[in-house]
């Protein structure tokens, strides 16, 4: 599959994230292994932009579609456009404890899709993300249970800050806004229905 990207309010070709982002992947017909198409989407808030929001978002490129892929997939499409210091909201658990564990746990051969983990640390050893990089689960620094496992990513381009950053209400609306464009790539990747239910009779029988 071709790297397709649609951009909202923004031109995909210089679009930068900074600031207060969020990144989340979706997952359809999850059950059916051969079937399964997610779709990804990066979302940056704006406050003193009009619009507020801007957006990429796309089909998960590739033939091995899980959540877990489209989640690292948005995280790594971030930080190809990420410019420092940014705040990021992730949504995925087993995200957050592959950053909060390290790269050394993250990229080894037989951890799942260590492929594009090595990337996505590569890119923030790139970006000098590793020594100012906080990461923590919301729920035990703010009242926001729905987030469980909202967490939170803050990189200082020459200075690392001393404590965690507190969450605020601008990180879970983009949260809300990204999962809506993530839902949007992942019907890119769908077949077409009548394709999909005669595939679906095909592997059934």
């Amino acid at each position: 599959m071709l790297h397709r990207f649609v951009a909202v309010n923004c031109r995909h070709e210089t679009v930068t994230f900074s600031s207060i982002s969020g990144v989340d992947g979706s997952l359809f017909e999850g059950s059916l292994r051969d079937l399964a198409r997610g779709g990804w989407a990066v979302t940056s808030y704006l406050p003193n932009g009009d619009p507020k929001f801007i957006s990429l978002y796309g089909p998960l490129p590739g033939f091995w579609h899980t959540i877990l892929r489209a989640e690292l997939y948005a995280l790594f499409i971030f930080l190809m456009h990420a410019v420092p210091p940014f705040s990021l909201a992730i949504d995925n658990f087993t995200v957050i404890k592959g950053l909060r564990r390290g790269e050394a746990y993250c990229t080894v051969p037989r951890r799942a899709h260590a492929d594009l983990w090595r990337r996505i640390w590569f890119k923030l050893r790139d970006l000098g993300a590793i020594g100012g990089m906080r990461v923590f689960f919301s729920a035990e620094d703010y009242p926001f249970k729905p987030y469980t496992h909202f967490l939170i990513i803050k990189t200082e381009s020459h200075q690392v800050e001393s404590s965690v950053p507190t969450p605020q209400l601008p990180h879970f609306r983009v949260n809300s806004e990204v999962d809506v464009h993530a839902k949007h790539g992942g019907l890119l990747a769908r077949a077409p229905p009548l394709i999909f239910y005669i595939m679906k009779l095909s592997l059934l029988n």
